[in-house]
């Protein structure tokens, strides 16, 4: 309801003397004279509908109609990442030293330097808190080797690792090679594969192939080194260990702006609950807290019976798994809603083979639908308009800087609505620098009656402000508005083309 473009006509009083400029009159030097006669001027009209108010609250975009033509605010949560695919498929990094003997060849024997081959091997399981992976599409990962040997009188000539569980994107079994001591080399595994007989593991050789020159130290000992770092893969089969998901969601939920306030009274509130699990094992959801909260009306409970327990199987779509029908009290400015459950995946610990991906998830979505049809209780619409009648009036009139030339403002007011509601209320003179009410203009004021069957009502309704409160008035630069709507403790319905009129004009002596 454009409310301020209703009453701003108060500040638009220097329309009025817009058509009398100040070359037709020599006021400089008037003394002892009085301009006698008034003057009617229409200052503004409108004609607003129901829609076109919830436009000016903000709130168009959450209105629908149903299937009746009702008004309906909608709102909807989605929390589409409850449990995802992402947060489970990944490894722990792994920090792997090794230190190997070499051959027990006595380097002081040897008459000339000589080759010769070693083979080591070593079984790495990788530890991860929720997969089981037997094939898997590597999406992030790096792999370091170091190999080190502290007898300079050994020689390495090259450095061979091979493992036939990891193969790149050619499907070629990994292969590396290290050519010196103490070099160091980095492999980055995106892309590679993952083909394994047991869930994690995998199997490295190492071929090193070394020249031993005589010497009087003995051969002594390799030391090699391996890191796995931020391991993680976008696709797998295998099987997940049960996981725990805690959820806390707390949200506004406002209806109408924040100088609205005051209770609506609503039936036939539909709340639906949705749920998808994109994984192929079942999921439990646990609900410990449902509930809408605000300052001005008691805590609305969701579920009757707390926790609830809802099991779910595999769906690439979302499912209904909860749907009621409310009523209660609701704060016209809005609420907050507040939510905590637990999300349990695969919580019977089964071991079956199946696929994930890391875009694979559990969602949930809830859904609320509120008729615009209630019980309006004690609602309120505070607001504050800009205005300095001082300045308007004396910058047309310079007499008018003393408000004794002005005798007696009249306002006129002619209004017709359909809507189904009561509008009343108070319109305060203030001086925001000295933070003081200058006037109360209208107390307990009647603007319209509400219309119950349809049929447009009609009011007019003039204001005076005489010569005391005149000066009042000139002295503020803010005008309160709070206005307040009432249904006559009856359930209304609002619709989109219910509308209020109004012409205004204003008489000045």
């Amino acid at each position: 309801m454009k409310i301020k473009k209703l009453i701003i006509v108060f500040a638009l009083l220097a329309v009025l003397f817009g058509a009398c400029g100040k070359g037709h009159y020599d006021l400089d030097n008037v003394q002892g004279v009085a301009l006698e006669g008034e003057v009617l001027v229409p200052v503004a009209s409108g004609n607003y509908t129901i829609m076109e108010m919830m436009e000016r609250f903000g709130i168009d975009s959450l209105i629908t109609f149903s299937a009746t033509g009702g008004m309906q605010y909608h709102d909807s949560y989605e929390h589409k990442n409850a449990v995802s695919g992402h947060e489970l498929l990944h490894f722990r990094n792994e920090n792997l030293y090794k230190s190997w003997s070499l051959p027990e060849i006595a380097l002081q024997t040897l008459a000339s330097p000589i080759d010769t081959v070693i083979h080591y091997s070593h079984t790495l399981v990788l530890q991860s808190d929720h997969i089981n992976v037997f094939n898997a599409l590597v999406k992030t990962g790096k792999i370091y080797f170091k190999l080190g040997v502290a007898n300079a009188a050994v020689q390495v000539r090259r450095f061979r690792i091979h493992c036939p569980e990891i193969t790149d994107r050619q499907g070629n079994e990994f292969w590396c090679e290290i050519l010196q001591a103490d070099e160091g080399l980095e492999v980055d595994l995106n892309g590679y594969s993952f083909q394994t007989e047991e869930p994690n593991t995998f199997h490295f050789d190492f071929r090193l192939e070394v020249r031993l020159n005589p010497s009087t130290l003995p051969a002594g000992k390799v030391e090699f080194m391996m890191q796995v770092e931020d391991l993680t893969v976008s696709e797998m089969l295998g099987w997940l260990e049960p996981h725990n998901s805690y959820s806390e969601i707390v949200t506004d939920f406002d209806i109408f702006p924040d100088n609205v306030m005051g209770t609506l009274e609503l039936e036939d509130v539909e709340l639906r609950l949705q749920m998808r699990n994109g994984f192929h094992v079942p999921t439990r959801l646990v609900i410990d807290t449902a509930e809408v909260t605000g300052f001005d009306f008691e805590t609305i409970q969701i579920f009757e019976v707390l926790p609830q327990v809802i099991e779910m199987d595999f769906s690439s779509s979302y499912v209904e798994i909860f749907h009621r029908s409310m009523a209660g009290v609701i704060g016209a400015h809005g609420a907050i809603a507040k939510a905590t459950s637990t999300f349990t995946l695969n919580p019977n610990g089964l071991t079956d083979r199946i696929t994930v991906a890391d875009t694979c998830s559990v969602a949930v979505r809830a859904d609320v639908d509120i008729p615009l049809s209630f019980t309006a209780n004690e609602v309120h619409y505070l607001d504050t308009v800009i205005m300095n009648l001082s300045e308007n009036l004396s910058g047309t009139l310079p007499m008018l800087e003393s408000p004794e030339w002005v005798k007696k403002l009249t306002l006129e007011l002619n209004l017709t609505s359909n809507i189904p509601l009561d509008l009343e209320g108070r319109i305060m003179m203030y001086d925001a620098e000295n933070d003081e009410i200058t006037d109360v203009l209208v107390d307990d004021f009647i603007l319209i009656s509400a219309s119950f069957d349809g049929q447009p009502v009609e009011r007019s309704v003039s204001i005076e402000v005489t010569d005391e409160r005149i000066g009042k008035m000139m002295q503020a630069n803010r005008m309160i508005l709070d206005f307040g709507v009432d249904t006559q403790a009856r359930e209304v319905e609002l619709t989109p083309n219910q509308f209020l009129r109004f012409f205004a004009k204003c008489k000045v002596e």
